[in-house]
């Protein structure tokens, strides 16, 4: 086989999407492989938001809600309330609806997505109720996510008054979870 005929044999490959070519004959055995540079290009041009550099790891590493209820995220509603009481805004954020703007206190919303557990075993109570009076260390759910049991603490003080999704539940980053009133 000459040169020539390789060159054809490779140009048929390219044009048939051929990647690899195997021949054997008498006294010689050739191998052409292909490799598609269209997918390097492609794995070259990772959005600046996946880089490592443009990542902030404090969502990764917090589970507290006072440090997440100031923000919020676009949430699917598989909860308690209606869709009707939340909206998205043009850059992504969860806007709070009147209705519950009118009603008073901090709203605690979930810092990951996974689904939302009221007690740490089915057969023990909740971590709290209706009522309780919560500190910012108190321990409200467990929120499980990739087979990880994360406490969601309250990050305020004041008492209970409205728990926002049902037991066992699946939830998104920025799903409402509690309702507390702030002590004063």
């Amino acid at each position: 086989m000459d040169l020539k005929q390789i060159k054809e044999l490779m140009s048929a490959m390219e044009k048939t999407g051929t990647q690899r070519l195997r021949i054997k004959e008498e006294g010689y055995e050739l191998m052409l492989e292909r490799h598609d540079m269209r997918a390097k290009e492609e794995s070259a041009s990772i959005p600046e938001y996946f880089k490592p550099e443009y990542r902030d790891d404090r969502f990764f590493q917090r589970t507290d809600a006072a440090f997440f209820k100031a923000g919020g995220a676009p949430i699917h509603q598989s909860v308690a309330h209606s869709r009707a009481e939340m909206s998205n805004n043009q850059d992504g954020g969860t806007i709070v609806s009147e209705e519950m703007k009118a009603k008073k206190g901090e709203v605690i919303k979930s810092p990951m997505v996974g689904t939302f557990y009221m007690a740490p075993s089915p057969d023990d109570p909740p971590f709290v109720k209706i009522g309780d009076i919560v500190s910012a260390d108190t321990v409200l759910c467990i929120i499980e996510a990739m087979k990880v049991m994360n406490e969601i603490k309250a990050g305020v003080k004041g008492r209970l008054v409205e728990v926002l999704v049902e037991n066992n539940q699946p939830v998104e980053f920025g799903t409402p979870l509690f309702r507390v009133e702030s002590k004063e």
